[in-house]
């Protein structure tokens, strides 16, 4: 059909010119790319404060401050460090962040891990019992299993509701290290592992004896 087009019905030749051509088209029709946002890091190596984008009249560019506003203390001046530069994309100039931080929504994991196939029948099922009493897993210690929900009764999933525990962890690092090497060890780690697992890098240094993490 797709050699011969000569002589074929109208709802045929309707059907040919919407047949995708390739399988990026296929795929986006699912909408299955994830959602991301891009914030903008003050570079002052004693801020870091991050600016959400912003979006006028529909428009796909973002928009954030040229400079940064917060202050150290109360009674301080303003951080005023540059947070953005210009940038031209063909005809169309726009302000780019210096320094950037890109958060992926936690939403789209939750939803990519639930479409897999028998994961959420092993989330929702009876948490385990250890026999001998001795804690084996993280669903033997004694915070999960007394923690209530807004209704009072236990955290757990039956016919009516879902309910997950996610653990969210920290790691500290000297960010002048090959931290870009550990961290593409760490996502071929993920990549073949056999269960899913969501990595997010948070970024940590010394300043006057303080942690900051952005």
């Amino acid at each position: 059909m797709m050699h011969h087009k000569h002589g074929i019905s109208p709802h045929d030749e309707r059907f040919l010119a919407n047949f995708p051509l390739d399988p990026d088209t296929v795929t986006g029709k699912f909408h299955l790319d994830g959602k991301e946002t891009v914030y903008a890091v003050c570079p002052n190596s004693d801020c870091h404060k991050t600016y959400s984008p912003t979006f006028t009249h529909g428009s796909p560019i973002p928009i954030y401050p040229k400079y940064c506003s917060p202050k150290a203390v109360s009674a301080g001046s303003e951080c005023g460090t540059r947070l953005t530069r210009p940038c031209t994309f063909g005809n169309t100039n726009v302000e780019v962040p210096i320094k950037h931080f890109v958060a992926f929504s936690f939403k789209d994991f939750v939803g990519g891990l639930l479409s897999r196939l028998g994961f959420e029948d092993a989330m929702d099922k009876p948490w385990p019992v250890a026999a001998d009493g001795k804690m084996q897993d993280i669903f033997d210690g004694q915070f999960l299993r007394e923690f209530t929900g807004d209704d009072g009764l236990p955290f757990r999933s039956n016919k009516d509701k879902s309910c997950y525990f996610f653990s969210l962890c920290l790691a500290f690092f000297n960010p002048f290290t090959s931290i870009l090497l550990r961290i593409s060890k760490l996502e071929r780690r993920v990549q073949s592992a056999s269960y899913p697992l969501s990595v997010s890098a948070f970024l940590c240094h010394h300043v006057t004896n303080q942690k900051i993490c952005f």
